[in-house]
């Protein structure tokens, strides 16, 4: 029997959760199981849900000897938070299994709008800080074969807050977390233990100091388990380095950010040099921006798609000028639909009027529409216009603002795209 037989034509996400339950089954689990195919989880009983999505992605891309892996690796962690509900879960208990990790700020602060958390922003408020400006530190009780978030509740139960816990956390890290770089052959080093926690490195700055690099350490986290650094004045390595991070990024399902920091007077800061020296790197930081906002955009839509409000989500593009070979972040404000617009270079504004289209700089925009509300508890940033641009506003931008340079406003019919 061959496995269209046994799944007929249901989708590769409802093969892979029929797989899942089978083995569930198969090892006894003692609770009720119910898929729920719209949030693509799994309920385990008592108010216990497994979401998939993590998984699947490892499970999709294993070698096909490897799948029943990602598939045992899942149950064997429900099995194991199972025994933890017997658990002691005080504090003390859990104290010397507390790690902070580094995980993709975008992700941690739109985490309370996923599909079926039902929770809302307070839930995850006061659970963890900004690092870096595009990633987040956030606690996680690190047992054998599960890795939980520690969310409000967990701090409540603890009679404890975030700023107090988190010295603890990253004493344990220094304690405990393997430290162990190996050098590439294209020059630069990484990390990669296979713990989950090499994205928590920057956070021991003494780490690097042991690292044989050309000038101030620069960093790049595509996923929770590689770290890659090379010396801000070993070009070529960067460069390679910059390639190998895309790829891993592309691949793994555990992405964090293609964000790169520097390690300047023992803090790491984000890397920000416009120079042609860099030219890499700030090609990285403006796609890390674009995917964040696309991932907000996905977290948006469907979350408000289940709440009934009516806004157009904006989205974010590039666009290269050959000439000057700048490249603007670009998005496009719609007169007459209520936005929540990025904040990036340059904005195609469309007259529903005249269906006119000019091109005009984002601050400049921004200025002569007046302050826009932002829209809360979400990351990136995202500004609430709505939809009302009046003809003096319009006649203003079209004249009293120069056009982008390298760009051509569209004065006839056009439809924005």
């Amino acid at each position: 029997m061959n496995f269209l037989d046994i799944f007929g034509k249901k989708t590769e996400k409802d093969q892979f959760a029929a797989l899942v339950l089978r083995e569930f089954r198969r090892r006894k689990w003692p609770r009720a199981l119910k898929y729920d195919t719209v949030n693509f989880s799994l309920s385990t009983g008592e108010s216990s849900t497994i979401f998939l999505q993590n998984q699947f992605q490892s499970w999709k891309i294993a070698k096909p000897e490897a799948k029943n892996l990602a598939i045992n690796d899942l149950v064997v962690s429900a099995f194991e938070n199972l025994a933890l509900e017997k658990e002691d879960k005080t504090f003390e208990a859990k104290r010397s299994r507390i790690w902070p990790t580094v995980r993709n700020r975008t992700y941690v602060e739109n985490l309370w709008m996923f599909d079926g958390l039902n929770l809302g922003p307070a839930h995850y408020r006061g659970t963890n800080i900004s690092f870096c400006e595009g990633f987040s530190i956030i606690l996680t009780v690190n047992d054998t074969h599960n890795i939980t978030i520690c969310n409000h509740q967990t701090f409540v139960g603890w009679a404890k807050t975030f700023e107090e816990v988190l010295p603890i956390a990253r004493q344990n890290l220094r304690e405990q977390k393997r430290v162990w770089f190996d050098r590439h052959a294209e020059g630069f080093y990484f990390a990669e233990t296979g713990d989950y926690f090499d994205s928590s490195l920057p956070l021991m700055t003494d780490a690097f100091s042991q690292l044989d690099l050309d000038g101030e350490p620069i960093a790049l986290i595509p996923t929770r388990e590689t770290l890659l650094v090379a010396g801000s004045g070993d070009i070529t390595s960067l460069n390679a380095m910059c390639d190998i991070a895309i790829k891993l990024y592309e691949k793994d399902s555990r992405q964090v950010s293609l964000l790169p920091i520097v390690l300047k007077n023992g803090e790491w800061k984000p890397f920000v040099d416009a120079s042609a020296t860099y030219d890499r790197l700030s090609y990285l930081r403006q796609q890390n921006t674009i995917l964040d906002y696309a991932d907000q955009k996905v977290t948006l839509e469907e979350y408000f798609q289940q709440t009934g409000r009516d806004v157009f989500v904006a989205g974010v593009g590039a666009v290269s000028l050959e000439e000057s070979k700048k490249t603007f972040l670009r998005a496009t404000l719609l007169d007459g639909v209520p936005s929540l617009l990025p904040d990036v270079d340059i904005l195609a504004v469309a007259n529903a009027t005249t269906e006119e289209i000019i091109i005009r700089y984002f601050k400049d925009v921004m200025s002569v529409m007046g302050p826009m509300p932002l829209e809360p508890n979400t990351y990136p940033r995202r500004y609430v216009f709505d939809g009302q641009l009046t003809d003096t506003q319009w006649e203003k931008l079209k004249i009293e603002f120069s056009l982008v340079e390298g760009f051509q406003d569209k004065l006839s019919k056009a439809s924005p795209a």
